[in-house]
């Protein structure tokens, strides 16, 4: 799922008790999703992690190896979401990066 700051991952965990793996290439909002996890949602450490990574057209196999490594084994349901994101990278000015 890309993560933003936290916000929908926490809410499925909260809600639904899923396990949830955020996937974002700012470092500041993985920074920011950690404190507002902290301060806001203390009983989903372990269930609600966040990763940098950015997505492109050949992060197959980089997500299958991070569900591997962090989901259960006997896990047989996995959600991947990935929302339009307009806010700009730093790395790209085209305004269309997550």
């Amino acid at each position: 799922m890309v993560l933003g700051i936290g916000y929908l991952s926490h809410l499925l965990h909260d809600k639904y008790k899923y396990s949830v793996l955020g996937i974002e290439c700012s470092a500041e909002y993985i920074n920011l999703a950690y404190k507002n996890q902290k301060k806001f949602y203390p009983n989903s450490e372990g269930h609600v992690n966040f990763i940098e990574h950015y997505i492109d057209g050949n992060s197959h196999d980089q997500i299958k190896l991070l569900t591997q490594k962090y989901f259960q084994k006997n896990s047989r349901k996995y959600l991947y979401s990935w929302p339009a994101c307009l806010r700009r990278s730093k790395h790209n000015n085209s305004g269309f990066i997550c």
